[in-house]
């Protein structure tokens, strides 16, 4: 008896005394039957815990989190063991909470049978979590992608390549590669500037994303060079994405496109097929690459598949 009352001590002690809010409710209808202290900073309530007496706890929990607490509470009753599990709450001044439940069924003395809560607290550790999630987002999207361009990086490019190398070699499939480089760039840098050679890389790059297919990836080289992987498409079907490529940079209107040699920007492009050109994707790039010079060297602007003589 005297270890009964010694036990029964000691949990009002931490009921009252408890950082974290304690409720006692019922179970159907989760109308709060006991409150502790810690629960008037929770909740924001004006004069103490026994505001929430005979309140229903759910009217503070948010719309789209209701039906989910009322059956944990069911299950929490019927099964006698403890649940845990996150919920919001909106308080009357608008403001929202992130708790974490631990919730248990006990029976009192007259057999009466309720759900004990403990509640904490965990707005903060979501918002440090949300933090760190868009922190590495971020340190994500800066390891793949071009500053200057914002579309793929070559080290996105390379592992994109791969990807697809492997996928094109487990179904017996084909890619075709393109390979393109800004023609007569280093005039445009030496005319106009380097702010205005960055504005013209943005513009190309804007321009490449908006030709290609939905399911072709362009990436950014180095420099003034551009790159499109095109999935399960041969070196004819390459071609036609790469002549949109070139007809829509040739025909828009690029700032100080008028003192370029053509009197417009414009780009070369190379074109090589897996498997009918190489058998893996660094002999594939290196094709691409001298379907891009062929076209440099027969007067820019123009579209070439790779042939044998290229090499």
């Amino acid at each position: 008896m005297k270890d009964r009352q010694i036990k029964k001590t000691s949990y009002e002690d931490f009921f009252l005394r408890s950082l974290d809010t304690i409720l006692m409710v019922s179970p159907k209808e989760c109308k709060v039957l006991e409150a502790n202290p810690a629960s008037k900073n929770l909740l924001n309530l004006e004069k103490d815990e026994n505001e929430l007496i005979g309140n229903l706890f759910c009217s503070f929990v948010s719309e789209r989190d209701v039906n989910n607490f009322k059956k944990q509470m069911r299950i929490c009753s019927r099964r006698h063991h403890p649940r845990s599990f996150e919920t919001i709450i909106k308080l009357k001044d608008g403001v929202k909470k992130n708790i974490k439940i631990s919730a248990c069924a006990v029976s009192l003395d007259d057999g009466e049978k309720v759900v004990e809560m403990i509640i904490k607290d965990i707005t903060r550790e979501k918002e440090i979590e949300a933090e760190l999630q868009n922190y590495v987002m971020l340190l994500e999207h800066q390891n793949n992608y071009d500053s200057k361009t914002n579309i793929p990086n070559m080290r996105h490019f390379e592992k994109k390549l791969k990807e697809e190398h492997a996928r094109a070699e487990r179904s017996e499939g084909k890619y075709s590669l393109l390979f393109m480089d800004i023609d007569n760039f280093k005039n445009y840098n030496d005319t106009n500037g380097h702010e205005a050679g960055d504005e013209c890389l943005l513009e190309v790059a804007n321009i490449i994303k908006d030709s290609i297919r939905r399911t072709d990836f362009a990436a950014r080289y180095g420099g003034e060079e551009f790159v499109v992987i095109c999935p399960d498409t041969d070196a004819d079907g390459a071609f036609i994405v790469a002549e949109k490529i070139r007809e829509n940079i040739q025909n828009a209107s690029i700032k100080h496109m008028e003192k370029q040699p053509k009197g417009f920007v414009s780009v070369s492009i190379g074109v090589a097929e897996y498997p009918v050109h190489g058998k893996d994707p660094d002999q594939i790039r290196k094709l691409a690459d001298s379907a891009l010079y062929h076209s440099k060297e027969n007067g820019r602007n123009k579209v070439s598949i790779f042939k044998d003589f290229m090499f």
